[in-house]
């Protein structure tokens, strides 16, 4: 299943990114097993991390084996990749350069534009789903492929003409991408019975978009509105006419992201611009999410599609400010202290934090007392039973919001280890106990290491935010 190789690469960028190169190249070796057909992706990704590890002629000689095995990459990957700058002067180096640029004139040459379509019924809407920049339908449409999509939308995937790589497709010419695209909507109108006024355009990275410009300009796409997954928006104030006159005539959008994606802050200035100009929209942001599509895509998706077209008028921050949107997830956190050290694991928290108390969502059927002893034990190794209840507090400003209620734990058993990760996103690297006074060293803040020095004052009440527990 592609959603599978989804997420193994999701793990895969997770632990490099962390800078954990020995673990990502353990992790490169099982995806190669697992998925033999994706060769150039694979011999990418391990010549890259030898080249960040210091081993630059095994990166150069992992990516001259795939080349003579018929591999080949979009030229600009390798020559914008830092991790071959170390090998980037080389003569094999531009040989495989040069290799590449013929594949992909080659691969230019016989370029077509191609469309998928799954229909529903007759007076369902129409989501016109743009994939990512080097991917392509096949791929891009396991995302949609379960029935309560299925059974409610029209879906259509159009797919690039322009190459990018092996069996992946880009938008770069922009121009050329907007035409194949309105020829698509035009191909599905032709052939499939749908609610021509319920017409939405979505997408993801590159293709969110397209997706974003073609819902916001006027053309021959009629759109009531855009769901932009992780876009890769840069320079937002060029948007500033387009929302303007998309506001005045009811237009609305939709943004799925993370807030770890590396375009958050983009995003970020976009809604501003949508403020601006009283442009209705709605941000779901998901904790801890990269630039991926987050698990609960098609849970989200049918939010972002009833916000559109059934006549919702508040933003995601009125939404928040009303309450209307008070689906809480529960995380439970435990506080364990013993002879002066507190017990931490490290994963990465945020930009500026990679250490953080262990806990994590409580799951279907068991109590938040059960939650925490159970992520204790998954995540450290230790057996431990509640003390008593700490605080409860929460965070709005991720989607879906989250309740977190802290308990203060004793040891009773077990030694400390380190989890196996093998299908943990956000893997634990290293578990260890911290004297409390070093807190600050760790990236915790001085509140949160006064408040449990001072002996957790207020303890068993509410807190309200987050962040006046110094979290």
């Amino acid at each position: 299943m592609e959603e599978d190789f989804s997420q193994w690469q999701r793990q895969l960028f997770t632990v490099a990114g962390k800078g954990n190169l020995e673990q990502a190249l353990a992790l490169v070796g099982k995806i190669e097993k697992l998925f033999p057909e994706k060769k150039h992706r694979t011999s990418f990704w391990k010549a890259a991390l030898y080249c960040a590890k210091g081993s630059p002629d095994h990166g150069l000689s992992i990516l001259q084996d795939a080349v003579k095995n018929g591999v080949w990459w979009h030229p600009d990957r390798l020559l914008q990749d830092p991790d071959f700058e170390n090998i980037r002067h080389l003569p094999e180096f531009d040989e495989i350069i040069q290799n590449c640029k013929k594949k992909l004139a080659d691969a230019q040459s016989h370029g077509k534009p191609e469309l998928s379509v799954w229909p529903s019924s007759p007076t369902d809407p129409m989501i016109l789903s743009i994939h990512w920049r080097g991917d392509n339908v096949s791929n891009f449409s396991g995302f949609w492929n379960v029935d309560q999509l299925k059974d409610r939308f029209t879906l259509a995937f159009p797919q690039s003409s322009q190459p990018f790589g092996p069996e992946a497709f880009c938008w770069d010419d922009w121009d050329l991408a907007k035409r194949e695209l309105f020829e698509a909507y035009e191909k599905v109108c032709r052939n499939y019975g749908f609610d021509r006024d319920r017409v939405i355009t979505a997408g993801a990275s590159q293709g969110g978009k397209l997706a974003l410009e073609l819902a916001l300009e006027e053309n021959e796409i009629p759109a009531k509105g855009f769901i932009a997954i992780v876009p890769a928006v840069r320079e937002t104030g060029q948007y500033a006419s387009l929302i303007e006159r998309a506001a005045k005539q009811g237009i609305r959008g939709v943004i799925i992201t993370g807030d770890q994606d590396h375009f958050y802050s983009e995003i970020e200035d976009l809604c501003a611009e949508f403020d601006k100009y009283g442009f209705i929209y709605k941000l779901m942001v998901t904790e801890g999410l990269g630039h991926f599509i987050p698990d609960d895509f098609p849970d989200q998706l049918i939010e972002a599609v009833e916000f559109i077209l059934n006549g919702n008028t508040n933003t995601y921050k009125e939404l928040r400010m009303l309450g209307e949107q008070n689906l809480f997830q529960i995380r439970a956190t435990g506080v364990l202290i013993e002879n002066g050290e507190i017990l931490l694991v490290k994963q990465k928290v945020s930009e500026e934090r990679s250490w953080s108390l262990p806990g994590g969502r409580v799951e279907h059927g068991e109590t938040v007392e059960e939650a925490v002893i159970r992520e204790v034990r998954e995540e450290t190794g230790l057996e431990a039973e509640v003390v008593k209840l700490l605080y409860v507090c929460e965070k709005l400003s991720v989607r879906p919001p989250v309740l977190h209620i802290t308990f203060l734990l004793r040891k009773i058993g077990g030694k400390l280890t380190l989890p196996s990760n093998e299908f943990d996103e956000n893997p634990i690297s290293e578990v260890r106990m911290v004297p409390v006074s070093q807190l600050h060293d760790y990236h915790f803040s001085e509140k949160f290491m006064k408040i449990v020095q001072n002996g957790f004052p207020g303890a068993g009440s509410y807190q309200g935010d987050k962040s006046s527990i110094g979290l």
